[in-house]
């Protein structure tokens, strides 16, 4: 099988970021795809899962090399590779896959084509939360360009959900990604740390404490001080 558009996008995460590849077939279902071939539900969704897991932890790897650059530049066009190569493999695969005539939820698919358009929608969905969590800010800038990726984001966002794939931590993720990009109302308490406005109140806040730390000790000094005779009333 050839590798999937997306499988370069993360090898060049790699090399620019210097972090070892553990696993170059991020984002297609190679590895798999030879143990789905039951027709039975819950262990073909078992094994995958198990596949799944392994390629999370690549993915969150190459997020957060892309984080840990120094240089915003590169940070910039790492996320603008990641994200055009991202968006033309999920367009792909939503494509194949409604052709297919799958419903998220039901069997796996048997077809090699029809399952590989599968999982590059589950994998590329949870790495484009990686991202877009990491590195909000950067993010927005990129996929704001592109009313389609907006599109494209609402609905893989539900499909994935849909499927049951997803285990808890990943579906958090889910529910993270549309707060973040206010696809469903905020909770209260939502604050993004890697925003720079969130950043900002975090050092106003802790600027602030410190300030009251200082003058309610400089109120104690005084206090403990108590009254005291001038030289007048000697």
């Amino acid at each position: 099988m050839n590798p999937s558009l997306f499988d370069g996008a993360l090898l060049v995460i790699y090399t620019v970021a210097y972090v070892l590849a553990n696993d170059p077939s991020v984002g297609s279902t190679s590895e798999g795809s030879s143990k789905v071939n039951s027709s039975n539900k819950d262990t073909t969704k078992m094994i995958y899962r198990s596949v799944f897991k392994q390629k999370r932890y690549s993915q969150t790897s190459a997020a957060e090399s892309i984080l840990n650059l120094a240089d915003y530049s590169k940070q910039y066009k790492m996320v603008e590779i990641v994200l055009e190569k991202l968006f033309k493999v999920l367009q792909d695969a939503r494509v194949k896959i409604t052709e297919s005539g799958y419903i998220p939820g039901d069997a796996f698919p048997k077809d090699q084509a029809d399952l590989e358009a599968l999982g590059n929608i589950l994998e590329n969905t949870a790495l484009f939360g990686d991202i877009l969590l990491r590195l909000p800010d950067i993010t927005y800038k990129v996929y704001s360009k592109s009313n389609e990726w907006d599109l494209l984001a609402r609905w893989s966002i539900s499909f994935c959900n849909e499927t049951q794939v997803y285990d808890e931590a990943d579906s958090k993720l889910l529910n993270l990604m549309a707060q973040e990009l206010r696809f469903v109302p905020r909770d209260p308490n939502y604050i993004n740390p890697y925003r720079k406005s969130a950043k900002k109140k975090v050092s106003l806040s802790e600027e602030n404490k410190q300030k009251d730390f200082t003058k309610n000790k400089k109120k104690k000094e005084k206090k403990k001080r108590g009254p005291r005779l001038s030289h007048a009333e000697l």
